[in-house]
């Protein structure tokens, strides 16, 4: 029974006082026990009253062992769980050094052992036992309070949690709120056009005593940029607002814009331009109670989407947040009529407009003709670097500078448009003589540029104008992926022949329009150099054609009608007969959202061209005049498998 006691008493102080040991003296370990135990072996009673010590200490190590895995990352408990393994390794020392010393001893153990134990005894119990049970109070009082801190923690945690969560669940409501008043995606537009900046150029607003007079007046009022077609207008109202938002980043100031896009449709609405600034005010703070209750009353479970007058309301509710607001808007011309809010009589911000003080500037050359050099500069360097234009004689370049800057007429499109021109040049005096004969205007220069594409031959002038056609008619800017699939399409199509896709990079593809048609980097979406190229197509389409049993004048909706029919014709390609399966007839309203809604559930379209063919279709379809509708294909009796 001794023997057994021992042996689990043994076990239990190795495995307590192992890794103790390790950590304290390397010679401590595991054999100081044994050590002990062995040389006690043969002292009959003593050794037994050994055992009596070691159990009064080891009583409390499994609890000791358990404090240590529960509170590894606290510092004060494991320094008491030290302390108190260094007693017990201290007693068996000095027990070590008992039994040693009487082993060694001459003099029998029993005359010298009873007075060696009393010491030995005493020492145990004044010093040893006092100072373990002194540490082993310390080790409990500290593994309260570390359990109290663990606990206090998991209870912050948990808080932190449910914060977090509770957080996570606004900010989708919030977002979801905020995402049916526009989905313009307005950020990206500003980074696009700020990028078009070049350094140095578009202060000149900044610096003008108007401008800053207006900026700091303590008085609500407007200001008005006019300028020609082309003249940089949008770049300098992106550029304005980056110049602004530091200026106006404290939570009492809010700064809005908005670039009315004319390849976007839907964009070109008053209420999408209303919604989206409301949007961006309110993505920046909290939404206030009754603006919350008001979005919610307009938008919840209705399909009709709420007038501009009940926006406006919201609009007003929205600027109340702020002790001032810069509102940025470029392009409002290219509104529709019907849309250009400040036009109207039934909302308030007309009749507001009239009561403030209103300034305005127009662009001139007194204004941009630093800037204008700036750009030509830049952007003939940077050909020069990118290869794109060659030049002889160095001297080519000044002649360049000059020509352009004296053309240009505070236009960087038109500048943009003749750098294009004399990329393609082959040698100086190539460039000498396009020099000596720059269209003197915009309509000049895209009648050139058509006039090239003519004389490229007829395979590319059917290309462009199939190309501009699909831009023009666009709802929204088509992806290069899109473009490219929907000019391979003809109406007497039976199925989709990849072998008429458009052969060439991207580059090259978009080359076919003669730099009338861009492609942005950013998105792969594709649209026209500027909207004043819309409005020459649109008039001077006849320049299109080479045939001359064409009619010369061509109008959207002649365009809209044509590309609706194509629409319609790849919707009934043969490649979608496995994905669709015949039911019963039912009744499809005519309505825009209806159809467009009818017809992306009900046709698997999986081409990437797909869902935007059937956009255009129920634009064309319930835009036209009715006796002028493409219906090439009873689309409701079809249902997805």
């Amino acid at each position: 029974m001794l023997r057994i006691h021992m042996s689990s008493l043994l076990a239990i102080m190795i495995f307590q006082l192992k890794v103790v040991g390790q950590l304290l003296e390397p010679q401590l370990n595991d054999l100081s026990i044994r050590v002990v135990l062995t040389l006690a072996r043969g002292f009959g009673k003593y050794f037994e009253k050994l055992e009596d010590m070691f159990s009064r200490i080891s009583d409390v190590l499994p609890r000791f062992r358990i404090y240590e895995q529960l509170f590894p990352d606290h510092e004060r408990p494991l320094s008491a769980l030290t302390k108190s393994y260094l007693d017990i390794i201290i007693f068996c020392v000095d027990a070590k050094e008992l039994f040693g010393k009487a082993r060694r001893s001459t003099v029998t153990w029993a005359v010298i052992g009873h007075v060696l134990w009393r010491n030995f005894d005493q020492k145990f119990s004044t010093n040893h036992l006092l100072q373990f049970i002194q540490h082993q109070k310390l080790v409990e009082k500290e593994a309260g309070l570390s359990e109290m801190m663990e606990a206090i923690i998991a209870r912050k945690i948990a808080e932190a949690n449910q914060l977090a969560q509770a957080n996570v669940r606004l900010d989708m409501k919030r977002r979801q709120l905020l995402s049916v008043l526009s989905t313009v995606d307005y950020a990206a537009q500003h980074r696009r056009l700020r990028h078009l900046r070049h350094k140095g150029t578009c202060n000149w607003l900044l610096r003008d005593v108007g401008f800053r007079s207006w900026l700091h007046a303590q008085t609500s009022s407007c200001f008005a940029c006019y300028g020609i077609p082309g003249s940089g207008k949008t770049v300098l109202s992106a550029s304005i607002a980056e110049e602004l938002s530091p200026i106006l980043s404290e939570p009492q100031f809010g700064m809005c814009y908005y670039y009315c896009d004319y390849s976007d449709v839907k964009s070109l609405d008053a209420s999408t331009v209303i919604g989206t600034l409301i949007r961006q005010l309110l993505e920046k703070n909290d939404i206030p109670e009754d603006v919350e209750a008001r979005l919610l009353s307009l938008y919840n479970g209705s399909s009709v989407a709420p007038s501009l007058h009940s926006l406006l309301d919201v609009f007003e509710r929205t600027l109340k947040l702020f002790s001032t607001c810069l509102i940025v808007i470029d392009g409002l011309d290219e509104l529709p009529r019907e849309s250009q809010f400040t036009m109207s009589e039934e909302n308030d911000i007309r009749r507001a407009l009239r009561g403030l003080h209103f300034h305005s500037i127009e662009i001139s050359a007194d204004n941009i003709s630093s800037d204008i050099r700036a750009f030509i500069n830049d952007e003939v360097g940077t050909r020069i670097k990118q290869g794109r234009l060659t030049l002889g004689s160095l001297s080519v370049k000044d002649e360049i500078l000059q020509a352009l800057t004296v053309g240009a007429k505070d236009m960087f499109l038109w500048v943009k448009f003749q750098l294009e021109d004399l990329c393609g040049a082959t040698s100086d005096k190539e460039i000498r003589n396009i020099l000596r004969d720059l269209p003197k205007d915009l309509v000049e220069t895209y009648g050139r540029i058509i006039t090239k594409i003519r004389a490229s031959g007829p395979g590319r002038i059917k290309l462009a104008r199939k190309m501009l056609k699909w831009i023009i008619c666009a709802r929204r800017p088509l992806r290069i992926e899109e473009l490219r699939e929907a000019m391979a399409l003809d109406l007497t199509d039976s199925h989709f022949d990849e072998d008429k896709l458009p052969s060439g990079d991207n580059w090259r593809l978009i080359q076919m329009c003669g730099n009338l048609a861009v492609l942005n980097r950013d998105d792969n979406t594709v649209r026209l150099a500027h909207h004043t190229v819309q409005q020459f197509l649109l008039t001077q389409s006849d320049l299109l054609y080479t045939d001359v049993s064409v009619p010369g004048y061509l109008t959207l909706p002649d365009i809209e009608i044509e590309i609706g029919q194509l629409c319609v014709a790849y919707l009934c390609l043969s490649d979608f007969e496995t994905q669709v399966a015949r039911c019963e007839m039912f009744t499809v309203a005519a309505g825009t959202d209806v159809l467009q809604s009818f017809v992306y559930s009900q046709l698997p379209v999986t081409n990437v061209f797909g869902k935007f063919a059937s956009t255009i279709m129920s634009a064309v379809w319930t835009e036209s005049p009715i006796e002028r509708r493409p219906v090439a294909v009873d689309l409701s009796t079809y249902k997805p498998e």
